[in-house]
């Protein structure tokens, strides 16, 4: 038998020790759970539906993103994604080079739908393209590359 076999046949044998090992006789002789034989605490009685009077927690809360005259896409995209927690990806060559905004631009709203706004314009009027995923990524592309 080869050595890494061996050590394999050992650390299962060892580790089936462990899981057959009877447990302490003080942790047998005690349930894991008691019955309580008393009424609910009174303070709790009136308390109404607990569950109902709390507010839900929003995850996708409106932000405000901007957009900054003279800001390039790929600077702008970073930007957004860092404040919001996604992840970038570029996925233009250099070949494509990158857009300058001409004007300042904002978008208040959650990251997904401010991304989508946002890149209805990019896409009427430029070669890029940008696309939100479920997995809290933002993926910038040239539109119609053909790769």
């Amino acid at each position: 038998m080869n050595r890494s076999k061996l050590t394999v046949n050992v650390l299962l044998a060892v580790s089936a020790m462990f899981v057959m090992a009877p447990a302490h006789s003080e942790s047998v002789d005690k349930p894991a759970v008691e019955r309580v034989e008393a009424p609910f605490p009174p303070q709790f009685n009136d308390a109404g539906n607990l569950f109902e009077e709390a507010p839900m927690a929003h995850f996708e809360e409106p932000m405000e993103y901007q957009i900054k005259r003279g800001e390039k896409l790929r600077e702008a995209m970073t930007r957004w994604t860092e404040k919001s927690g996604y992840e970038f990806v570029w996925q233009p060559e250099p070949a494509d080079g990158d857009i300058r905004f001409a004007a300042d631009m904002s978008f208040t709203n959650s990251f997904e739908k401010a991304s989508e706004s946002f890149f209805e314009i990019v896409r009427a009027q430029t070669k890029f393209d940008g696309k939100v995923h479920s997995n809290k990524v933002l993926r910038v592309f040239v539109a119609n590359a053909k790769r």
